[in-house]
C-alpha cells in the first residue's frame, strides 16, 4: 500500500525589500528597470591596487539608520544590506514582527562570501598587534551567518532558520528551501533572500582568479571577458496562498515552481525544460549570464535546447545590477517580478557582437510585453549549479 500523497500548498509573494545599485526599494528599482539604467560606474571607496577593477555596481546614498529599529555600535557593510532589505520587505508586506506566529514563520538566508570587510580589518588588527590586542568585538562579525543571525534577533525570529552560504546560488538555495517548507505544509510564512558586500578580499580574489572582465561587453557579447561585480540585498516575502489571504495580504505573484540542477550544459537544460513546459507558458527568461565565458556559454546551450521550438525573449539583468553573487538569486527574482508588473523587459546592455553560438530571442533594447503573465528566473555559479525559478503573475 502506498502512501498518502501529501497536499501542496500555492506559495506567493506579498512583499519585496531590494536593495541594488539602481535602487533601493521596489519604487525606485522598477523605475530604473523601465529606464533601463545600469549601476555599474567607476569603483569608489577603495585604495588603489593592482588587482582591484576599474568598475563595480555600489550602492549609492544608502544609510543603514534609516532602516534600523535599535542602535547599533557596529555592523559590517554585507549587515547593513541586509538590514535594509529586511526592513523594506517587512514594509511592503505589511507585516508587524511583534505578531509573527514564530511557530509557522522561517527564516532562510544567504551570502556568498560574508563580512569580507570585517574579516580583513580583524586579520590586520591580529598581523599588527597580535592576539592580545585584537579588537573582540569584531569577531562577531567576520562569519558567513553574521547578518542572518543578527536579523533573527533584531526582528525576534525564533522558528525555523537557515544560513545558506554557496557563492552565487547562496540567496536562490534560501528561497529555494523555503518554497519547500511553504509548498510542503510545514510553515506558513518564509522571509527568505540574501545579501552581498563589495570588500577588498573579495575584488582581490575574483581578480587572481581571473573572473573579472577588462571592457564592457556584456552578457552573450562575442568580446565579453568576464564579469562587473556588484552588491546588494533582497528579502521577499513568501506565504501560503491560504495563509496570504488569512491576513488580507495581495500577493504580487507567485512562485509555482523551482528546479535545481547541476553538470552544465545538460543538467541546466533539463531543469529549463521541466520549468518551460508548464502552464501559462513563461512570456521571457532572466538568465544569469553575467559575461563570464564559461558561465555564458553553457547557458546557452542550455537555453539553445530547451527553447529550441519557442520564441521567448531572453534578457540578461546583471548589466544593471552587476553580478551580486549570492545576492544574485533573490535580485533575479524581484527584478523578474517588476518588469513583468512594468509590462516591459528592460534591455541586455553590453550586447553588440551577439555571440554566434546563440539560437534564441536576445536583444539590447527594451521589449513590450501586452500582457504579462509567467516568467522563469535562472541562477548559475560558476562551479555548475543552477536554479530555474518559475514566476506567474495575475
Amino acid at each position: 500500500m502506498s502512501a498518502a500523497r501529501q497536499p501542496t500548498h500555492d506559495v506567493v509573494i506579498t512583499g519585496l525589500g531590494p536593495v541594488t545599485a539602481i535602487g533601493i526599494g521596489h519604487e525606485a528599482v522598477a523605475d530604473a528597470l523601465l529606464a533601463g539604467d545600469s549601476g555599474i560606474r567607476p569603483l569608489e571607496g577603495f585604495d588603489a591596487g593592482p588587482y582591484l577593477p576599474a568598475l563595480a555596481a555600489q550602492v549609492q546614498d544608502f544609510d543603514v539608520e534609516d532602516y534600523l529599529e535599535t542602535e547599533k555600535a557596529y555592523l559590517d557593510r554585507n549587515a547593513e544590506l541586509a538590514f535594509a532589505a529586511m526592513s523594506l520587505a517587512f514594509e511592503d508586506a505589511d507585516l508587524d514582527p511583534a505578531s509573527l506566529d514564530h511557530d509557522v514563520t522561517g527564516f532562510c538566508f544567504g551570502t556568498g562570501f560574508g563580512c569580507g570587510d570585517t574579516m580583513q580589518r580583524f586579520f590586520a588588527d591580529l598581523i599588527a598587534k597580535g592576539p592580545r590586542l585584537v579588537k573582540p568585538f569584531l569577531f562577531p562579525h567576520t562569519y558567513a551567518n553574521t547578518a542572518a543571525s543578527l536579523l533573527a534577533i533584531d526582528y525576534g525570529l525564533s522558528g525555523y532558520h537557515a544560513n545558506f552560504s554557496s557563492g552565487a546560488m547562496s540567496s536562490a538555495l534560501a528561497i529555494a528551501q523555503g518554497f519547500d517548507l511553504i509548498r510542503s505544509g510545514r510553515q506558513d510564512l518564509i522571509i527568505a533572500g540574501g545579501s552581498e558586500a563589495l570588500s577588498a578580499p573579495l575584488l582581490t580574489g575574483l581578480a587572481l582568479a581571473g573572473e573579472l572582465g577588462k571592457g564592457s561587453a556584456g552578457p552573450w557579447d562575442a568580446a565579453r571577458s568576464g564579469i562587473i561585480v556588484g552588491e546588494g540585498a533582497g528579502i521577499v516575502i513568501l506565504e501560503s496562498a491560504t495563509h496570504a489571504a488569512q491576513r488580507g495580504a495581495t500577493p504580487l505573484a507567485t512562485l509555482s515552481q523551482v528546479e535545481m540542477a547541476a553538470m552544465p550544459p545538460a543538467g541546466w537544460q533539463h531543469a529549463l525544460e521541466r520549468t518551460v513546459d508548464q502552464s501559462p507558458p513563461p512570456q521571457a527568461v532572466f538568465a544569469a549570464a553575467n559575461a563570464s565565458r564559461g558561465l555564458d556559454q553553457h547557458e546557452a546551450i542550455a537555453l539553445n535546447a530547451a527553447l529550441a521550438d519557442l520564441t521567448i525573449p531572453v534578457v540578461s539583468l546583471k548589466p544593471l545590477f552587476g553580478e551580486t553573487l549570492g545576492a544574485s538569486g533573490v535580485l533575479q527574482l524581484i527584478g523578474a517580478l517588476l518588469a513583468l508588473r512594468n509590462g516591459q523587459l528592460p534591455p541586455t546592455l553590453g550586447l553588440r557582437t551577439p555571440d554566434p553560438a546563440l539560437r534564441f530571442d536576445v536583444s539590447s533594447r527594451p521589449r513590450d510585453i501586452a500582457t504579462p503573465t509567467s516568467a522563469l528566473v535562472n541562477v548559475a555559479d560558476i562551479g555548475g549549479s543552477f536554479a530555474c525559478m518559475k514566476l506567474d503573475v495575475t
